[in-house]
């Protein structure tokens, strides 16, 4: 899996118009999860790469997008 792959991922996922509770549910599939896990361990040793850095980066970048559009869809459901 690329971080690429991943922002299409999501970026599939918001085109189909979810609702605001399914937005909130959205979680990074196991295979995505295993791998920040492995960047984040290389990272805590000192053997990350520059480019396992940049894409470490990118998927931190990723998490702090849907974190404000999870934010965005909870409000969305306690206003209504």
């Amino acid at each position: 899996m690329n971080d690429l792959n991943s922002y299409l991922d999501v970026i599939d996922f918001l085109a189909k118009e979810p609702k605001p509770d399914e937005i909130a549910a959205i979680q990074a599939s196991p295979v995505l999860q295993a791998r920040i896990a492995d960047l984040l361990a290389k990272n805590r040793t000192g053997t990350l790469s520059s480019q396992e850095a940049a894409e470490l980066d990118r998927y931190e970048q990723l998490d702090y997008l849907m974190t404000l559009v999870k934010a965005r869809a909870r409000r969305l459901t306690t206003t209504r």
